[in-house]
């Protein structure tokens, strides 16, 4: 399991950020031998010299003396979703673990979003993470409900079909289903948007569970690095056509690698940094948000949160959006950075959001009769 992040002691709100840090904030992708780990920090960067935004009641922080363990996830409340439900309560029944992927329900996402729905996609963030800044420690309910609206955002609405079409065909039914999705979004109609997502991620399940039988489909890599060569990107290309493809997670032998190579933490992460300046506090502006979603690059593998690079580009336009909600994108993800980076969010978030994914990469082609080594 992924460490929990190390908790920041109480500090005064009205405080100014200190320390600038100038980042492109796209994250990075660490790759080791026994797989690839997958982290980023989505655009964190920093500022100072700026008053943070309206204070929320402070968490209570453990003491120095004390160590964080893994923190305790907030239950389901509900048997099942309410396909009327009209707020983020439809989420009660699912698990953190479920809105986040990280119980088996992926569902696969769009490439990029097309440029019809980027005003629409900015004004949906908007409305989730002021639901998170208008809530906090003192509604806790509603600031879980917010949290893990926020981390089902992009499978919600951004997912594609299990059976999707490719061609002129399959991009005109994605673009009615991205319409219907959208429209339902800004009518409030939650419940019904959760129930489909419900179903397609028992459909794609089955999809999968039949797709691990499949041989290796050559054609299906020449066709992406042909795509990837039409973009210049002639590196990403090359490597694709040299990967021998991943293991199978399910071969005990290659699950046994793995868990040597990533053995659970021996010491625990302390609840405070030890000599952390409690004055200052890192801000982020909507400068900062602005420069790091322009500098993020296409066709990277997104880090452990579920935001690919292309839902974060449109977020900063080089026309402002029109719709008043969609024209405080930027204010509202530097609020959202600012405070992931100072820990005021609950720590059960922290360690969902930064879990990585470990996948077991083929050292070398498949033999008859030699073990994976991965």
């Amino acid at each position: 399991q992924p460490p929990p992040p190390p908790q920041r002691p109480p500090l005064h709100r009205g405080a100014y950020g200190g320390g600038y840090r100038r980042g492109r904030g796209g994250g990075r992708t660490e790759r080791g031998a026994g797989g690839r780990a997958r982290g980023d920090c989505n655009a964190l960067s920093g500022g100072h010299g700026r008053l943070l935004p309206p204070p929320r009641r402070q968490r209570q922080v453990p003491s120095s003396s004390e160590d964080v363990e893994r923190p305790t996830m907030p239950l389901p409340t509900r048997p099942s979703a309410d396909p009327t439900g009209r707020d983020f309560s439809v989420l009660d029944h699912l698990t953190v673990a479920e809105v986040a992927g990280h119980a088996g329900n992926t569902s696969r996402q769009l490439d990029a979003i097309p440029r019809d729905f980027h005003e629409p996609w900015a004004a949906a963030t908007v409305l989730v993470i002021e639901a998170i800044r208008n809530s906090g420690p003192d509604n806790e309910v509603e600031e879980v409900r917010a949290l893990k609206m926020l981390l089902i955002l992009p499978s919600l609405l951004l997912r594609k079909q299990p059976a999707a079409r490719g061609g002129r065909q399959g991009r005109l039914a994605s673009a009615r289903l991205l319409a219907s999705r959208f429209d339902r979004w800004g009518r409030g109609d939650f419940g019904s948007l959760v129930a489909d997502w419900s179903g397609d991620c028992a459909a794609e399940a089955q999809q999968r569970s039949s797709r691990r039988s499949r041989p290796a489909n050559p054609e299906r890599d020449i066709k992406a690095a042909v795509a990837l060569l039409a973009k210049g990107k002639f590196s990403d290309a090359a490597k694709l056509l040299q990967s021998h493809s991943l293991a199978d997670i399910a071969d005990p032998a290659v699950l046994q690698q793995m868990l040597a190579k990533h053995p659970p933490r021996r010491s625990p992460v302390p609840a405070v940094i030890p000599g952390l300046d409690t004055t200052n506090r890192l801000v982020v502006g909507v400068t900062e948000m602005e420069e790091a979603y322009r500098g993020l690059k296409t066709d990277k593998a997104q880090g452990a949160s579920p935001w690919r690079y292309e839902y974060l580009i449109p977020l900063a336009p080089t026309e402002p959006f029109v719709g008043d909600a969609a024209r405080h994108v930027l204010g509202s993800h530097a609020w959202l950075a600012s405070s992931f980076a100072n820990g005021d969010l609950p720590p059960w978030f922290y360690f969902v959001f930064c879990a990585a994914r470990c996948v077991p990469l083929r050292k070398c082609a498949v033999q008859a009769g030699v073990a994976e080594s991965a």
